[in-house]
């Protein structure tokens, strides 16, 4: 047996046709090649806004699935962890070819989802039909802590890394606190996406100026982009209700834009059914 370690992509309740998937991804360090484990607090930190939509989304075909990499750092220049996000990309398309996704990232996660949209291997993004002004959200005034597991909660996990050929179309990304310490990591968004960056005001680990700088600038190349500033720190642990009431909003926001697109193709394939009945 192949002592090599392999991502886990943790799937939860099975969606046999979803109407849209959604990829969490945690956080890391810069360089580090030992093993990510599922105790470790970055990807624990993500289960909260895991748990949160899939009860958001179970009634609307929202499936959600968290990654949990091989290892724990960036580790440029192979930048390990956009290689295990395209293999879990691959997967989600063997599944369901035609589905769109929404990626979630904290952090190192951030930096991964941004990479997803620039990689020229990942296939491009199909042109929204409208653009939507994603939802406003007040900051809360006192903390509450986000729910924890579900006690029905089932989970499929799916290990690997076999071919990552061709992906499904990304059509959002949800970047909290993210790593961009480059500054033009989300430089490859445009018309094309929906971005929801999310920054503490006081986050001494990642560049909150870096974050509201470049979601100014994919705004200015077209996509719907959204800077979001949030009391706190980069953890996440203060305000947790508005970190997790955004990321719900933005998703649930396009699978409604999704939806009315489906609605409306479908009306068009069955008018043009009668037109060529005589």
């Amino acid at each position: 047996m192949s002592n090599e370690p392999t991502p886990v992509l943790r799937t939860g309740r099975r969606i046999p046709d979803p109407a849209l998937v959604v990829l969490v991804l945690g956080g890391g360090k810069d360089v580090s090649r030992a093993r990510s484990r599922p105790w470790h607090l970055a990807g624990l930190r993500m289960w909260p806004f895991t748990w949160m939509l899939r009860r958001a989304g179970r009634e609307r075909g929202i499936a959600v699935h968290q990654l949990q990499y091989r290892f724990r750092g960036w580790n440029a220049p192979e930048r390990t962890p956009v290689e295990d996000a395209r293999w879990a990309l691959s997967r989600i398309h063997t599944e369901h070819p035609d589905v769109h996704v929404v990626v979630v990232g904290h952090s190192m996660g951030g930096r991964t989802a941004a990479a997803l949209i620039e990689d020229p291997s990942i296939p491009g993004v199909e042109p929204a039909e409208t653009t939507q002004k994603i939802p406003g959200v007040e900051p809360a005034e006192t903390t509450q802590k986000i729910p924890g597991v579900e006690p029905a909660e089932t989970t499929q996990i799916v290990t690997g890394m076999g071919p990552a050929e061709t992906n499904p179309k990304i059509v959002g990304v949800v970047a909290l606190a993210p790593w961009w310490p480059d500054g033009d990591e989300a430089d490859a968004f445009d018309a094309r996406h929906a971005l929801l960056v999310m920054h503490g005001t006081a986050d001494r680990w990642t560049d909150p100026r870096t974050s509201r700088a470049a979601t100014e600038r994919a705004a200015e190349a077209g996509a719907a982009a959204r800077y979001v500033s949030v009391p706190g720190g980069h953890f996440m642990l203060r305000n947790p209700r508005l970190w997790s009431q955004a990321t719900r909003e933005f998703v649930l926001g396009i699978a409604d834009a999704s939806e009315r697109r489906r609605d409306s193709a479908a009306a068009m394939s069955s008018s043009s059914c009668m037109g060529g009945k005589s």
